[in-house]
């Protein structure tokens, strides 16, 4: 049999098989050795420990509701404690993630401005904060933001990575929840199961004691089965739409505060990050090797078409004789010497 757990350095889910527990492993991803432990059920644990505490009610109708209504109860106790576990685990994240907002991620102490002399610093302010930015949407969000600069030199281009890890982000938190949206959906089906086994049962208790209609006590005995029966279907399906509510509520309000959350470190991205961005005057003119060339050989182009004696240069020297006031004076041999020294340095590019 196979289990899951997280790499200690990477986080990645791995897979390994039971017999490796107590062995090293290394990760595919980080290529970290580390000890397989055997992972630990709360989950189990949190559902055996409810049914432990409705054990010394069971004479009670709260006890009755989960201890002698079949095995649907048990399922939703299972499906509920699941919920809830992930519910209390998403909730510590959550306040890891409020946490790291108040950190001082790009303090102005280095720099007003961050451009590609300071960058460096700001980078390595980040890594020595009391985080871990894969723990931090804030932190791993103002990370990659500064290394895209360090290597791009170019804040558009910042922003557009900003912009696809937001809704990498987003999406990640989205699919967080499908899993409570599944048990969602399946409590109150669970419950449904149970309504059909329990009017089944008293279906089939009713028929059973028609046979014996003359015998008063077999049919008080068949009446007990049926009203037994019908109290099953009942509560089954009232303890599912109750556990259901339970589940969505928390659900929803914590999705909303995750959203929330994403929100706060887009607008502290958008005031604090990209707004001090500078650009160098050397990244900012340089440009790209490509485009300085197609931009010299489009000049040069545009020169030989004005070369003495083709129709282009024909066509400016009309012009220009039509203009100036002394067409054949000096205007026109500056016009001349001008554009023979651009084309002697369109040359030597």
């Amino acid at each position: 049999m196979y289990f899951q757990f997280p790499c200690e350095k990477c986080s990645k889910k791995l897979k390994v098989r039971d017999e490796n527990v107590g062995k090293k492993v290394r990760c595919p991803y980080c290529h970290h050795t580390m000890l397989v432990k055997k992972p630990e059920t709360p989950i189990i644990d949190t559902s055996v420990a409810f049914i432990a505490l409705l054990f010394p009610f069971r004479k009670y109708y709260l006890g009755e509701l989960f201890l002698d209504r079949g095995w649907v109860p048990f399922a939703l106790v299972f499906l509920m404690s699941w919920s809830a576990t992930i519910l209390i685990l998403k909730y510590q994240k959550l306040g890891k993630q409020k946490d790291s907002m108040l950190f001082d991620t790009l303090p102005t102490d280095i720099s007003e401005d961050i451009s590609e002399k300071t960058v460096a610093k700001f980078i390595e302010h980040v890594k020595n904060l009391p985080v871990d930015p894969r723990e931090s949407f804030l932190v791993n969000r103002v990370l990659r933001g500064l290394e895209h600069f360090r290597v791009l030199k170019s804040s558009s281009e910042v922003s557009n990575r900003l912009q696809s890890q937001s809704e990498i982000d987003a999406t990640a938190v989205d699919s967080s929840y499908t899993i409570l949206k599944v048990f969602i959906w399946a409590i109150p089906i669970l419950g449904f199961i149970g309504t059909v086994i329990g009017i089944s049962a008293a279906v089939g208790g009713f028929s059973g004691g028609m046979d014996d209609a003359t015998d008063i006590s077999a049919l008080k005995e068949s009446l007990g089965s049926v009203t037994g029966g019908l109290s099953t279907a009942f509560d089954t399906t009232l303890v599912a739409l109750v556990m259901s509510m339970l589940v969505m509520f928390p659900s929803s309000s914590m999705q909303k505060s995750e959203e929330d959350l994403l929100n706060w470190v887009d607008e502290y991205c958008n005031e604090n990050l990209l707004k001090r961005l500078k650009e160098s005057d050397q990244a900012g003119g340089g440009g790209d090797e490509k485009d300085h060339r197609r931009l010299i050989q489009r000049w040069r182009t545009i020169m030989r078409s004005y070369s003495p004696g083709s129709r282009n240069w024909k066509a400016l020297e009309i012009r220009c004789h039509s203009r100036l006031s002394n067409p054949g004076g000096q205007s026109m041999i500056k016009f001349e010497s001008s554009r023979k020294h651009s084309w002697q340095r369109c040359n030597r590019l």
